[in-house]
């Protein structure tokens, strides 16, 4: 799974690949991403394809702060430095595609 992030003028800033193991971390080895909408969205790791806009960037981030208790501590860092990436304020839009 790949997260692009864009600027606000449309121009891409960065591509992060979600690995596998983390996706399996959060979807398959617990069923408690089921309470989180963003996560709802991306939770296919093959057929996911979402824009998410700016306003909603923050519900995702509480998402992944709050899955992060029930994931394992390898996992925990990964998405600790995605949380920080998105809290960038160039970032305008993320787009998520599966692999």
């Amino acid at each position: 799974m790949d997260m692009v992030l864009y600027d606000n003028y449309g121009s891409k800033i960065d591509v992060i690949e979600i690995p596998e193991k983390i996706h399996q971390d959060i979807f398959l080895n617990n069923d408690m991403w089921r309470s989180y909408l963003m996560l709802k969205r991306i939770s296919d790791y093959y057929l996911t394809n979402i824009y998410i806009k700016k306003q909603e960037l923050e519900k995702l981030k509480i998402d992944l702060k709050n899955i992060s208790r029930f994931i394992s501590d390898d996992s925990i860092v990964f998405i600790e430095q995605l949380i920080n990436k998105l809290s960038s304020e160039n970032i305008s839009r993320i787009h998520i595609s599966g692999d």
